[in-house]
């Protein structure tokens, strides 16, 4: 009878074991992880998560883009295709992709670095050619509309950067706006019944807009022409309309044809509302010189003569009046303070 002893037992179990190969990206039980590779995971996710959040704060404060993101990060709205088409694919074929990522991103060193170049040329690169212009009604309680102009190539505010789109009242909006690199450019933001106003974005900066405080008649120079009670009747039915022209340096810069003696802004859109307290003064000064009030209803419609034009402070314009009868008036006029800047044109002058 031929005795085995244990140690020759144990010898001979371990020369007639068979390892099982384990899946890959997995390990044997009791083997343990490869070297360093949870250390990388661990970095490359942290650096996944870092990048993905900053990415996310920038479009929420520098655009409005950001319920976009939220959409497709959770493949939702427009993004749900995306969805229904990932529904489609198999468990095991999830799987292979999700072992795909951990294998060549999360497991590899080098992605430490891709994330990075990734970082900087979004944050360096990319990010200082916008910057954010932080428009706020929240003291407003009108419905308004908003357009942003840029300058065109013959030097006026003709150039849509945004079109005209809906402001509601009591809210906040961002307008990401384009910059030279680390650079600044000026635009110009229209809200109806209120004067333009030129502003100035910096790349990966925000600038705030108050509306209605920051569009007041106080921040830059405006003029509001418009005939006299006397000059106005010449220009009423019966009689044909007269002509308002605007001069500069002996050159016209713009006109009004079929003028019937309405207010004219002068540097300004069509669409501004004059405000109370002029309408009132007006109202006080037709009393007081026994003239009927319906004379308003003449003064009443608004219209825009050079709204590109540039008016500065000093700065001296020629007003020219046509009447039916063709007997021209000139006035010369001064830019100067209180804005709006009242201009009556009388045939006698």
């Amino acid at each position: 009878m031929t005795v085995i002893s244990p140690i020759e037992r144990n010898a001979d179990d371990a020369a007639g074991a068979v390892t099982t190969p384990a899946a890959p990206g997995t390990t044997n039980p009791g083997s343990g992880p490869a070297t360093g590779s949870i250390g990388w995971v661990a970095a490359n996710l942290f650096a996944l998560i870092l990048l993905g959040v900053s990415i996310c704060a920038w479009v929420l404060f520098y655009t409005d883009l950001f319920p976009e993101v939220v959409g497709l990060l959770g493949l939702g709205g427009l993004f749900a295709w995306i969805a229904f088409l990932s529904n489609l694919l198999s468990e095991n074929r999830k799987k292979e992709l999700q072992e795909w990522f951990d294998q060549r991103v999360l497991r590899k060193g080098g992605s430490l670095a891709w994330i990075a170049v990734a970082a900087v040329g979004f944050f360096l690169l990319l990010a200082p050619l916008w910057g954010a212009l932080v428009v706020s009604t929240i003291r407003d309680d009108k419905d308004r509309t908003i357009e942003i102009r840029s300058l065109g190539s013959e030097g006026l505010w003709s150039k849509r950067a945004l079109e005209p789109e809906h402001l509601p009242p009591r809210s906040k909006h961002i307008y990401s706006l384009p910059t030279p690199w680390w650079g600044h450019r000026q635009f110009q933001v229209k809200v109806s019944g209120l004067p333009a106003r030129v502003v100035e974005i910096k790349g990966w900066h925000h600038s705030p807009l108050v509306v209605p405080a920051d569009l007041g008649f106080d921040r830059q120079p405006i003029l509001l022409v418009h005939l006299t009670p006397e000059a106005n009747i010449l220009v009423q039915p019966p009689n044909p309309p007269g002509l308002l022209e605007l001069l500069q340096n002996g050159k016209q810069i713009g006109k009004v044809s079929n003028f019937r003696g309405e207010n004219v802004w002068v540097g300004g859109d069509d669409d501004i509302a004059i405000p109370d307290w002029m309408i009132t003064r007006w109202r006080l000064e037709l009393e007081r010189q026994e003239i009927p009030l319906d004379h308003l209803a003449r003064w009443a419609p608004t219209r825009s003569l050079a709204a590109n034009a540039e008016l500065r402070q000093g700065t001296e314009f020629e007003l020219r009046f046509t009447p039916p009868s063709g007997v021209m008036s000139r006035q010369v006029i001064t830019v100067a303070p209180p804005y709006p800047q009242e201009v009556s044109i009388d045939v006698s002058e």
